[in-house]
Formats: C-alpha cells, sequence, structure tokens
C-alpha cells in the first residue's frame, strides 16, 4: 500500500542529536524520518531556496533527469536495511 508524505518540517531530534525532518500523510498522521546532517541541510536549502556557489551532489540526478526530459512521478521507499531507505524513483517520459 502506497501512502504520499510530504515533508512539514526540519528539526534536531534531541534524545539521539542526529535531525529529522517530519512528513505528514494525506491522513492525520506524523512520520518521523531519521536521517543525516547533510541529507537534513540539502533538504533545508530546498525548502528555503537557498542558491548555492556551486552543485550538491544531488543537483547531478536533478540536472540528469532534467536533460533527458522526464519528471518524476513518485518515489516509493521499499526496504530498510541497518537504518538505510531504500527507494524506487518513477520518471515519465514526455510525448514527443
Amino acid at each position: 500500500m502506497e501512502v504520499e508524505m510530504k515533508i512539514r518540517g526540519l528539526m534536531m531530534d534531541p534524545s539521539r542529536t542526529c535531525p529529522s525532518w517530519y512528513s505528514r500523510t494525506c491522513r492525520p498522521a506524523i512520520l518521523p524520518i531519521l536521517g543525516g546532517v547533510y541529507e537534513a541541510n540539502a533538504i533545508a536549502l530546498e525548502i528555503e531556496k537557498v542558491q548555492t556557489p556551486r552543485p550538491m551532489t544531488h543537483d547531478l540526478l536533478k540536472n540528469v533527469l532534467l536533460g533527458l526530459e522526464v519528471r518524476v512521478q513518485k518515489i516509493v521507499v521499499n526496504d530498510l536495511k541497518d537504518d538505510t531507505f531504500y527507494a524506487l524513483i518513477w520518471v515519465e517520459a514526455k510525448a514527443r
């Protein structure tokens, strides 16, 4: 079963001293996702629309997708192993 999630905020988890972001489903539920400092920083930069002096690592994938003229349809987290989320990225090509 797939549940649509949207990031609603970032915060530090005081008990673990690591950043987490909170996602809200279409239902009134919140799912905290613990992550690393670099991931939280990248999310914060995107939310605040901050331009960095050089591209970030994740910008490479974004630029490849733009160059291929595809859009991300959805991202499905399909596994969790050793505290690492694994996901599938569904892309859709523009009609030519």
